[in-house]
């Protein structure tokens, strides 16, 4: 596994597989001189290995490909000396040695590797029949990914993709690692949910899903309005003040405040409720602190506007607006451009009316500047991509109040709003050409 042959004592196999891994991505990070970038990618790798290691865990004991034979110092049954030390190699090490090298070549030689030293971890590790599989299985959804993640945040290439990683990293490590820490120090499981009535489990999962949706479109919003992730070292270019940062600065912190305090409220783990609060205090004390000097020294004057009327806990029930905040009419508003000549069109353009959406302005597609429209469209004003049909839709939901944000969120959410744009075209609202008006 991590980098030593066996020794007659468990105790010293334990500690060079901790020491070793560490000192050598130390002594690699000064070779190598490596820069922020590097450093943060190199990080991230290795946390998806390890977060990925754990999860997996319950697959290689479902298949006894092997286990672990060590006494203290564990987390879900896997000794924490061989965690790290395991995770620094399918992580960090690789990388520092070099990000270039295809990552075939690294699965050949990560493969080898452990294929020559894992056998020589007894009486630490003892392997089963078929471990070899367990080891190919892992190297795919660990080590993989890992290094996809750790070049991407280097490289600055697929947004999307490294974004997506970063939530399901950072997802585990909230609702599965930490869990499993505060249960091994204080005691406690997820044997309760096992006990309670199936409604009971999915209203408590349900009312969850409102604060994990916060933090889910706000990262979101950092991919599509900001070009960015939640990372601090890999964050949006642009100021992001659209979605639910019209209603709330802090969006991700609160809501993995507010998940930690229900998800222990859930399991009726004091501690686990507490890390929610600990959350809370670290986002509105350090977090804070350091995105304030973050944030003015990239943004300047347009961060200190938003900032003025918009508070980082207590959202806003209507949405925040430039224009408003520093009373200059002449601000662009979004456009959300409909068929006038379609009655659905345009009773759902005299519907937002109603509602007298902040920000927003309802033109007849007919009138767009560019190009003839097939779909609704909205088109957010400030240089990033307009959208179409169901999200459009629920873009201009977002410039009602916050409620109505919470629903438009959902409804922008990958695969559902895909689900309902065919469900609306089965129903007759497949697209249709809009041509402009001749001038």
């Amino acid at each position: 596994m991590v980098l030593l042959p066996s020794q007659i004592n468990p105790t010293l196999i334990r500690t060079f597989s901790l020491f070793l891994p560490i000192a050598f991505s130390i002594a690699l990070c000064f070779l190598r001189k490596a820069n922020r970038k590097l450093i943060v990618g190199a990080m991230l790798a290795s946390l998806w290995s390890l977060v990925s290691l754990v999860a997996l865990e319950s697959l290689v004991n479902y298949f006894n490909w092997w286990h672990f034979q060590a006494i203290g110092g564990l987390l879900y049954g896997i000794p924490l000396d061989l965690l790290i030390g395991w995770s620094l190699l399918w992580g960090a090490i690789p990388i520092f040695i070099s990000k270039n090298l295809r990552l075939p070549i690294w699965l050949v030689v990560m493969l080898v590797f452990d294929l020559f030293f894992m056998p020589l971890y007894t009486p630490v590790l003892e392997l089963n029949q078929n471990w070899i599989l367990g080891e190919i299985v892992l190297l795919l959804a660990s080590f993989i990914p890992a290094q996809l993640l750790g070049r991407w945040t280097i490289e600055g290439r697929q947004l999307f993709a490294r974004t997506f990683l970063q939530v399901v990293c950072f997802s585990i490590l909230s609702l599965f690692i930490l869990p499993l820490v505060i249960f091994e120090q204080v005691g406690g499981d997820w044997k309760i949910l096992f006990t309670r009535p199936n409604w009971l489990n999915s209203l408590n999962i349900q009312l969850l899903a409102l604060p994990a949706l916060l933090g889910v479109s706000a990262v979101q919003e950092f991919v599509l309005r900001g070009y960015g992730t939640p990372i601090p070292y890999d964050p949006p270019k642009r100021l992001v003040t659209s979605g639910f940062y019209r209603y709330v600065a802090n969006p991700m912190q609160l809501s993995m405040a507010l998940v930690l305090f229900g998800y222990g409220m859930m399991l009726k783990h004091f501690w686990l409720s507490f890390s929610g609060l600990v959350a809370f205090a670290y986002g509105a004390g350090i977090a804070n602190w350091d995105e304030k000097q973050d944030l003015y020294s990239r943004f300047g004057q347009d961060w200190i506007n938003y900032r003025k009327e918009v508070k980082n806990w207590l959202p806003r029930w209507k949405p925040w607006h430039l224009a408003r905040a520093v009373d200059e009419p002449t601000i662009s508003s979004a456009k959300l451009y409909f068929d006038e000549d379609c009655n659905q069109c345009s009773e759902l353009a005299n519907w937002f009316k109603i509602r007298s959406p902040i920000g927003l302005v309802l033109v007849p597609a007919q009138d767009h500047p560019r190009q003839d429209l097939k779909r609704l469209t909205y088109d957010p004003c400030d240089g990033t991509t307009e959208e179409e049909g169901i999200c459009a839709f629920a873009r201009a939901l977002e410039h009602i109040n916050f409620a109505y944000a919470f629903i438009g969120a959902f409804m922008r959410l990958p695969l559902v709003n895909q689900f309902i744009q065919l469900i609306s075209d089965a129903s007759g609202g497949e697209p249709r050409k809009v041509c402009r008006r001749k001038t």
